[in-house]
């Protein structure tokens, strides 16, 4: 698996306000979009110097991230991305097809103008990276949007929190797409806006279910996970 560059799909240099919020939410984010590989150590220095900051915000947002179990204080040997199993990453795939898919149901209710066109322009940029591997920081970026405009469309305060910490656990799978390229998911994301467009809420939770249903199977049937044995 590879790590991501700073540029582009990595994190951002964050403003000076309400600092240790802001490297937490890039760190957060970044651990969602897959920029970092399971098993990949994270050196606060590095980050520091990613995000613009000096080492405590750093510091206290890798604790938080912690608590989270979106990362992994180790004695002695520093933070690390936690090593996600077979059997758990299946079992995280499930809940997230039953959550993720009911967001977008009560998405079809809400979802604006604005959201559509959105969803459109992020469908877009992510089939220009398909298929092939050349750009896929690009796409892993743009899916992450693509599904967050998503779920912030169904207007839940209750489900959104939940959802990301899903992400946080399943995100670095994502960075295996630099090692195995994109491929073609079978149009399911335009099939979830066609459900949005049309208010059909039952359509948009089955087609996001399909969409998620597709990935992890794709990424099972590629990664190497830590309780394959051999």
């Amino acid at each position: 698996m590879h790590a991501v560059d700073t540029a582009g799909g990595g994190l951002r240099q964050v403003e000076t306000a309400t600092l240790q919020d802001q490297v937490y939410g890039e760190l957060r984010r970044a651990i969602m979009a897959g920029v970092y590989r399971p098993g990949e150590t994270l050196s606060t220095g590095t980050l520091a110097a990613a995000v613009g900051t000096s080492l405590m915000p750093v510091r206290e947002a890798l604790r938080r991230l912690a608590a989270e179990q979106a990362v992994e204080i180790l004695p002695k040997r520093g933070v690390r991305i936690p090593l996600v199993d077979r059997a758990r990453y299946r079992e995280l795939g499930r809940v997230r097809m039953m959550l993720e898919g009911e967001a977008a149901s009560m998405a079809a209710a809400f979802v604006g103008d604005d959201e559509l066109a959105r969803l459109e322009d992020l469908c877009a940029r992510m089939n220009a990276c398909v298929p092939g591997r050349e750009r896929w920081q690009d796409y892993v970026v743009a899916n992450h949007a693509f599904h967050f405009t998503v779920y912030a469309a169904s207007r839940s305060r209750v489900l959104l929190p939940i959802i990301e910490s899903l992400w946080l656990q399943s995100g670095p799978l994502r960075n295996l797409y630099g090692e195995v390229g994109i491929k073609d998911r079978g149009g399911h994301h335009e099939t979830i806006i066609a459900a949005l467009r049309t208010r059909d809420a039952e359509a948009a939770r089955r087609a996001m279910a399909r969409d998620i249903e597709t990935g992890v199977e794709f990424f099972c049937s590629v990664a190497r996970f830590p309780d394959d044995g051999g």
